[in-house]
C-alpha cells in the first residue's frame, strides 16, 4: 500500500488535519497519530494502530501500490462525460438583447430569431434521443442574448412540443434560463407556468452591486431603474415557488454594495429564501486574479449572506464541479443552427463546433475533436497535486493555451495552497452547518 498523491495535512487547531482532494475526505488527527502517519511507514501504522490503518484504507488515503490514481481519476471522469441519463440542450433562440453590459462577450445580432427549420431540427434532434433506453430526462436551457425575447415565438412553443414528445416516451422534462431578468413579467412567468414541466424552473439572473451600481450596468431605453424591475420580477418568481440562482457579478468597485442586497432581500419569507440560492462571481474583465484584498471582500459579503440564513454557493476558485461542456450529452445550438459545447465564449462562425442538420442528426467538426482531444489537460496538470479540485480548467480554457506546457493556469504553489485551504474550510463549513441543522 502507499500513501494517496492527493493527500495534505494542514496545521488544525492543536492538531493537524488530514484531507484528500480526490474523496473530499478529512480526518483530524492528535499528535500522535500525526506523527505515527507523518513519519512511520504503513506497515508500522498498521502494526501501531490498526483500526487508525483501517480508517486510511477505507477513506482512501492510502491505496495500492499499484493504483495510477491520475489514470483512475480519468476514467471515472470518462464515465460521468459518457452518461446518457440525461441529455442537455443549450438554446439560444436569439442573440438580440435589450440590455448592452460592458463586460458581455456575445455581439448581439438585432432582430435575430431561430426560424422554423432550425425550430423543427431541434424537435427532431429530441425525438431521436429521447428513443433512448437509458435516457431519463431532457434538460434545456435558455441562453443567448436576451432569451426571453423569443418568449412567445421560440421558448413557449418549444417547451409545449418538447413536454408532449417526452411524455409520450416516459421522460421527464426540465428546463432553465440565463436571463437578465428584465422580461420575467408576471404575463410571461404565468405562461411558462402552464406548461406541464416535471420540476420547477430554474433562472439565473445577474445583479451588478446595488442599485446605483447595477443601474450603471444594466440600462433600458426609456427606464432607470432596472435593480427594481429585477427585484420585483425574482421576488414574484420565488413566490411562484420557481428556482433562482441569484448570480452576484462582483467587481473591485461595487463587491462593498452588496450588503444593500442582502437588506433589500429580507422582505422574503422563508419559503421563498429556500428557492433563492446565491452564486459569487468575480467578472473576469475586472482583472483582479488571486488579489488578496479582493477575495477576502468576497469571502466576508459571502458570510454576510450565509449569517442571514441565505442558501450561498463555494466560492468560484473552490467550486470542483467540472464544466458541463466536458460532457458528451451536453450541446449549445444557435439560433442558426451553429453548435457549441461552450456558452462562456462569443457565438461566432470561428468558434463553432458543429451544425445540426435539418433531420436533428448532429455533425461535429475537427475543433470539437480537439477538445476531446485535450480536455483532461497536460502532463503537468495530470502530475499536480490539486488535479482533482483544478482539472486544469475546462476543455474551453485548454483549446485557448494549448502552448502552455506547465500549469494552464499560472497557479504557484502559494495560490494552489490558497485553493486546498479554502476548499478545507469550505467543507468544515458545510459539515457544522449539517449538525447545526439537525440539531435544530
Amino acid at each position: 500500500m502507499k500513501t494517496s498523491k492527493y493527500n495534505f495535512i494542514i496545521n488544525y487547531g492543536a492538531g493537524k488535519l488530514l484531507y484528500n482532494c480526490r474523496t473530499e475526505r478529512l480526518a483530524v488527527l492528535d499528535d500522535t497519530l500525526s506523527e505515527l502517519f507523518e513519519n512511520s511507514s504503513l506497515d508500522i501504522v498498521r502494526e501501531k494502530h490498526p483500526e487508525f490503518y483501517a480508517y486510511l484504507l477505507e477513506n482512501k488515503f492510502i491505496v495500492k501500490d499499484d493504483l495510477d490514481e491520475t489514470s483512475d481519476l480519468i476514467q471515472e471522469w470518462e464515465k460521468e462525460d459518457n452518461d446518457n441519463r440525461t441529455y442537455s440542450l443549450f438554446i439560444n433562440p436569439t442573440m438580440d438583447c435589450n440590455l448592452n453590459c460592458w463586460y458581455c462577450y456575445e455581439k448581439h445580432i438585432r432582430g435575430s430569431v431561430m426560424n422554423d427549420k432550425i425550430f423543427n431540427s431541434v424537435v427532431s434532434l429530441v425525438r431521436s434521443k429521447i428513443k433512448n433506453t437509458y435516457l431519463k430526462q431532457i434538460h434545456i436551457s435558455f441562453f443567448g442574448g436576451e432569451p426571453l425575447i423569443a418568449i412567445d415565438s421560440i421558448i413557449v412553443p418549444l417547451l409545449t412540443e418538447v413536454c408532449s414528445l417526452c411524455h409520450a416516451e416516459g421522460k421527464a422534462v426540465s428546463a432553465s434560463f440565463i436571463t437578465n431578468g428584465t422580461l420575467l413579467t408576471q404575463k410571461n412567468v404565468d405562461n411558462l407556468m402552464k406548461i406541464s414541466m416535471d420540476s420547477p424552473y430554474m433562472f439565473q439572473i445577474a445583479l451588478d452591486g446595488n442599485a446605483q451600481y447595477h443601474n450603471k450596468v444594466k440600462r433600458l431605453k426609456n427606464y432607470t431603474n432596472t435593480y427594481e424591475l429585477t427585484m420585483r420580477n425574482i421576488k414574484y418568481l420565488l413566490h411562484c415557488e420557481q428556482d433562482v440562482m441569484l448570480r452576484l457579478n462582483m467587481t473591485k468597485e461595487n463587491i462593498d454594495s452588496y450588503t444593500d442586497v442582502i437588506t433589500d432581500l429580507h422582505v422574503l419569507s422563508q419559503k421563498e429564501e429556500e428557492h433563492l440560492t446565491i452564486d459569487f462571481q468575480h467578472v473576469w474583465q475586472d482583472n483582479t486574479g488571486f488579489d488578496d484584498d479582493f477575495l477576502k471582500n468576497q469571502k466576508k459579503i459571502r458570510q454576510l449572506f450565509q449569517h442571514d440564513g441565505f442558501i450561498v454557493k463555494e466560492m468560484k476558485h473552490i467550486d470542483i464541479s467540472r464544466c458541463y461542456a466536458e460532457r458528451e450529452n451536453c450541446v449549445t445550438v444557435n439560433y442558426n443552427g451553429d453548435l457549441f459545447k461552450c456558452t462562456a465564449r462569443e457565438f461566432s462562425k470561428e468558434n463553432r463546433e458543429g451544425n445540426l442538420l435539418e433531420d436533428g442528426s448532429i455533425v461535429w467538426n475537427g475543433r470539437k475533436e480537439l477538445r476531446d482531444k485535450i480536455k483532461y489537460g497536460n502532463e503537468n496538470c495530470m502530475a499536480c497535486k490539486i488535479f482533482p479540485l483544478c482539472h486544469g480548467g475546462c476543455s474551453q480554457f485548454k483549446l485557448e493555451n494549448q502552448n502552455e506546457n506547465d500549469c494552464i493556469r499560472n497557479y504557484s504553489e502559494n495560490n494552489k495552497n490558497k485553493i486546498v485551504e479554502d476548499r478545507i474550510e469550505f467543507l468544515l463549513e458545510a459539515y457544522h452547518q449539517k449538525i447545526n441543522k439537525k440539531q435544530n
